[in-house]
């Protein structure tokens, strides 16, 4: 769940400036929904096996990722919303930083990782 989270955010960063950029090709938007799909099934399968606790900040995480997404999707198909811009939605995916930390720290104090 961690490194497709993190693959995902990076994967949208990189989508987000692609399509800011004028450069956003066919290669570019299947490895991203193929990225999305592997986060959902992680996503999905961790909702069974894992603590609550851990599950409080995956869903923080998710809200974030997921919204960027749609946004990101609306931008490629040229239908976003008003004030819609891939620069907006990069300055909004880093709300998803913080939320990626505290999740990883979750994880590791559950498997017993102490620092």
């Amino acid at each position: 769940m961690n490194r497709a989270s993190r693959q995902f955010h990076t994967l949208l960063k990189d989508a987000l400036h692609r399509i800011r950029d004028g450069v956003y090709a066919d290669q570019d938007h299947d490895q991203l929904e193929e990225t999305r799909r592997e986060y959902r099934d992680h996503y999905a399968e961790a909702q069974m096996v894992v603590p609550e606790r851990i599950l409080d900040a995956s869903r923080a995480v998710n809200r974030v990722l997921a919204g960027i997404d749609a946004t990101a999707k609306r931008l490629d198909r040229n239908l976003a919303g008003e004030g819609e811009t891939p620069q907006r939605a990069l300055l909004d995916l880093k709300e998803a930083e913080p939320l990626l930390t505290a999740m990883r720290r979750a994880m590791r104090k559950d498997l017993g990782v102490e620092d």
